[in-house]
């Protein structure tokens, strides 16, 4: 069985992102999580990462990256190896407070 490879966008600070996680990860063992995260998280993520069940934590990988950015702010290699790799993206990252400058809202949830 090849494994399925996943991005996730949003975490940790999305509740829906965290949400989404788990379920991802339960059941089938091809799957395979790359979690995009803003340098900010990553501690954050991490800690959330400790407190699932082994089997799941080590199928997750935390990438340094922003939603916003030219080619996810990755390097060219990092933001090409995740191209040919990736089968599905989940976007849970969104700016949906009111207020929030229109610019900064597209870029995010576009």
């Amino acid at each position: 069985m090849s494994e399925r490879s996943i991005l996730l966008t949003g975490f940790p600070s999305n509740e829906l992102a965290r949400r989404v996680l788990p379920r991802l990860l339960e059941g089938d063992r091809s799957v395979h999580v790359t979690l995009l995260v803003p340098e900010r998280f990553v501690d954050h993520a991490q800690e959330w990462l400790s407190a699932l069940p082994h089997a799941q934590s080590e199928r997750t990988t935390v990438l340094v990256g922003d939603v916003a950015g030219l080619d996810l702010a990755l390097s060219g290699r990092e933001y090409l190896d995740l191209a040919a790799r990736v089968d599905v993206i989940h976007h849970c990252a969104a700016v949906t407070y009111s207020g929030a400058p229109f610019e900064m809202a597209e870029r995010v949830n576009v």
